[in-house]
C-alpha cells in the first residue's frame, strides 16, 4: 500500500505541476510575446501614422492661412492703392519743392 500511495501522491503532484506549467507559465509566455509585439510593432506603427496625420493637418492649416491671405488681398488692395497714390503725390511735390 505504501508504494501505491506514493504513486498516487506523485501523480497528484505531477498533475498540479503540469497544470501550473500549462496555465501559468504558458500564459506568461504568451503575455510576454503580446507585450513584445505591442511595444515593438503596434505602438511604433501607430506613432508613425499619428505623425503622418499630424503632418497633413499642419499642411492643411498652412494652406488655410495662405488662402485666407489671398482672399483678404482684394479688400486690402484699395488701401494699398490709396497709400501709394498719396506717396506718389507727396513725393512728387517734395521733389518739386526741393528743386
Amino acid at each position: 500500500k505504501t508504494v501505491d500511495k506514493k504513486f498516487t501522491d506523485f501523480d497528484k503532484k505531477d498533475q498540479e505541476q503540469t497544470t501550473n506549467i500549462v496555465t501559468n507559465k504558458l500564459k506568461s509566455v504568451f503575455e510576454q510575446i503580446g507585450d513584445i509585439f505591442n511595444n515593438g510593432l503596434i505602438k511604433p506603427i501607430m506613432a508613425l501614422f499619428l505623425g503622418i496625420g499630424n503632418i497633413f493637418i499642419q499642411l492643411f492649416n498652412i494652406l488655410t492661412l495662405i488662402v485666407g491671405k489671398l482672399i483678404s488681398l482684394p479688400s486690402c488692395l484699395f488701401t494699398y492703392i490709396a497709400v501709394e497714390f498719396f506717396n506718389i503725390i507727396y513725393n512728387s511735390d517734395l521733389d518739386l519743392l526741393s528743386r
